[in-house]
C-alpha cells in the first residue's frame, strides 16, 4: 500500500512542478507580449507626430486656409483596435496621445513655427465647409477603420486648429478643398 501511496505522491508532485513550470513561462510570455505591444504603441504614436509635424510645416509655408495631408498608420495595434487623440498644452505644443486596452503612450510635440501664428488642436469635432461639401475634423482618430487617416489644418486669423479626419475624400470633395474657400464651426 505503501509503494502505491509513493506513486501518487509523486506523480502528484510531478503534476505541480509541470504546472508551476508553464505558469512561469506563460507569465514570462505574456510580458513580452505587453512589452511588444507597448512598443508598437509608441512607434504609431511617433510617426503620427512626425507627420503632424510634416503638415504643419507645409501648411505654414504654404499659407493657405486649409491643409490636408494623408497619414498611414496601422489598422490594429498586436490585434486590437487603438485611438490616438491630440490633446493642446500651449501654443505651439500638442500632446498626442495613444491609447490600447490598458496600454498609454503620450508624445509631447513642439510644432514648428514659421512667423504664421501659433497651432492649436481642434477641441471636439468641428465642420468644415468647403465649396458645398461638409466634412468633419475631430481631435482623435479610432482604428480600426475603412477608409484613410487624414491630418487637417484650418488657419483662423493668427492661428491654425489641428485635427483629424477620417475616410476616403473623394475628388469632388479633393476639389473643394483645394479651391480655398471653406469654413469650419463647432
Amino acid at each position: 500500500m505503501t509503494g502505491v501511496f509513493t506513486h501518487i505522491l509523486g506523480t502528484l508532485a510531478v503534476i505541480a512542478v509541470t504546472l508551476a513550470v508553464i505558469t512561469v513561462f506563460q507569465g514570462v510570455a505574456d510580458y513580452y507580449c505587453l512589452e511588444a505591444t507597448r512598443v508598437q504603441l509608441r512607434e504609431v504614436v511617433e510617426a503620427v507626430g512626425r507627420g503632424v509635424v510634416e503638415a504643419v510645416s507645409l501648411h505654414t509655408i504654404g499659407g493657405g486656409s486649409v491643409t490636408v495631408m494623408e497619414l498611414k498608420m496601422p489598422l490594429r495595434i498586436s490585434g486590437m483596435s487603438y485611438t490616438v487623440r491630440i490633446r493642446g498644452e500651449s501654443s505651439g505644443v500638442v500632446e498626442l496621445v495613444g491609447t490600447l486596452s490598458d496600454l498609454n503612450y503620450t508624445r509631447t510635440i513642439v510644432l514648428p513655427n514659421f512667423g504664421e501664428g501659433v497651432v492649436e488642436a481642434v477641441e471636439g469635432p468641428v465642420t468644415l465647409e468647403c465649396s458645398g461639401v461638409e466634412l468633419e475634423v475631430s481631435d482623435n482618430v479610432r482604428m480600426p477603420l475603412s477608409g484613410r487617416v487624414y491630418v487637417v489644418i484650418l488657419r483662423e486669423g493668427e492661428k491654425s486648429l489641428l485635427g483629424f479626419m477620417q475616410g476616403d475624400l473623394t475628388m469632388e470633395e479633393i476639389d473643394a478643398i483645394s479651391s480655398g474657400a471653406c469654413s469650419w464651426g463647432g
